[in-house]
């Protein structure tokens, strides 16, 4: 099939980096030509500088392609800009006057041809319209090539963008302390960053082609965490985070932690994955050690996340919370074993403001309602002791320590008036 290629050189630095093509089909500009408002009879078209028919308003299946006689004068090597001649059309031979005009910035020529014939006829208002009609005609043509220049100019800045954007990506890639790679739908590396060598000495070529199961250490067992459930979510084509595993690499053995996100092409179609890999031995190892460290201490150790939840408990503390041992595993809230243990009775003195607490200053039955105090008096005495021994006291540290200017309690209504105005 025929298309006019219009090109420009990518550069980049002042030197050439690629060349951006447009392609179009004639039969859409013939069809842009037979839409212009001209006579049946007049005749316009696209030619090249060696006189090739690229497009027309009439028979361009038959003469496509084909090449005009080389002494048009728009094909001579000092034709100017823009000119007339007169001459029989190539595409049907009727006797025509032509006006032809270049297309700024490419090597196109349009042209429109005035049947002479109609040109000539005696009526003066007619000639006059006549030749109105060619100047509008080749303002139209002259507008079409202006539109092929604004087209591929957009498309010229919209590659630059792109350049720009890969120029950026690999800059970012270069600073970082990851590399990036890329799969195929079977999870196959297709591409590496060449900072994967640097990292774990791995050249980027070595890799392509194979999966990650196929790089990483002999003797994987990938019926074992964190494999199963990485190739359940490959199998959905699900994305990953925090995948760490250990790698034997030329660099000795190495924690690696890798992430990644699915794509898709424009038509919904799984293409693969792009995703980031990083040498997170160091710091795992230092962790190891911070953990070696806290174990053996007598003191009880619980380590959080920013989630509040747990991520290490030392010896001490596993053996305090033996009882509630499950609630107390990574991934768990740090309140659930605080919950459970007040529901296995390990906290009986446990003031508090919870549904599960059994105490006077807590929820559960109130021991009588709002004003238990007036229906069970023998527990005055334990509020008494809580407001003495724990609440004044805390309220005269952070007093005296930190010089707050606001204090606020969540729980004062559930003890009698004159507890809440000692502590006021």
């Amino acid at each position: 099939r025929w298309s006019i290629q219009v090109s420009r050189p990518l550069l980049r630095g002042g030197r050439v980096a690629g060349v951006g093509v447009m392609s179009i089909s004639p039969e859409h500009i013939g069809r842009t030509l037979a839409s212009f408002r001209i006579a049946p009879q007049d005749n316009v078209g696209l030619f090249d500088t060696q006189g090739t028919i690229l497009s027309t308003n009439r028979n361009l299946a038959k003469v496509l392609g084909k090449t005009v006689s080389p002494a048009r004068p728009f094909m001579q090597a000092d034709a100017p800009v823009r000119g007339n001649y007169r001459d029989a059309s190539f595409t049907d031979g009727r006797d025509r006057v032509f006006g032809w005009e270049r297309v700024p910035g490419t090597a196109l020529v349009a042209t429109a041809g005035i049947d002479v014939e109609a040109l000539l006829a005696p009526q003066e208002r007619l000639f006059r319209q006549e030749w109105t009609r060619a100047s509008l005609l080749a303002g139209a043509l002259l507008a079409f090539g202006a539109v092929i220049v604004v087209l591929f100019a957009n498309l010229l800045r919209k590659q630059q963008a792109v350049a720009e954007s890969e120029a950026r990506f690999r800059d970012f890639a270069g600073a970082s302390g990851d590399w990036f790679w890329e799969t195929d739908a079977e999870g196959r590396f297709v591409w590496i960053s060449p900072q994967m060598e640097e990292r774990i000495g791995y050249a980027p070529q070595s890799c392509l082609g194979r999966r990650r199961i196929d790089v990483v250490a002999a003797g994987l067992d990938l019926g074992a965490e964190p494999w199963k459930s990485h190739l359940e979510a490959l199998a959905r084509r699900e994305p990953f985070r925090d995948l760490v595993y250990r790698q034997q690499t030329p660099k000795g053995m190495k924690w690696i932690r890798g992430a990644c996100v699915s794509y898709f092409d424009l038509a919904g179609a799984f293409v693969g994955y792009r995703g980031s890999a990083s040498d997170v031995t160091a710091a795992l190892e230092a962790e190891e050690q911070l953990h070696g460290a806290l174990e053996n201490l007598d003191e009880l150790i619980a380590l959080t996340d920013a989630g509040d939840r747990m991520v290490f408990a030392n010896r001490s503390f596993r053996e305090f919370n033996a009882a509630v041992a499950e609630h107390i595993a990574p991934g768990r809230p740090y309140v659930e074993h605080l919950r459970a243990g007040i529901a296995l009775g390990l906290f009986p003195d446990a003031p508090g403001n919870d549904w599960d607490y059994d105490n006077p200053a807590g929820d559960k039955g109130l021991h009588g309602g709002v004003q238990w105090y007036d229906k069970h008096p023998e527990l005055l005495d334990k509020a008494r002791e809580y407001v003495d021994e724990k609440a004044i006291p805390q309220i005269v540290e952070l007093d005296k320590n930190y010089k707050p200017d606001i204090l606020w309690f969540d729980t004062p209504s559930k003890i009698p008036l004159s507890e809440n105005l000692r502590i006021m």
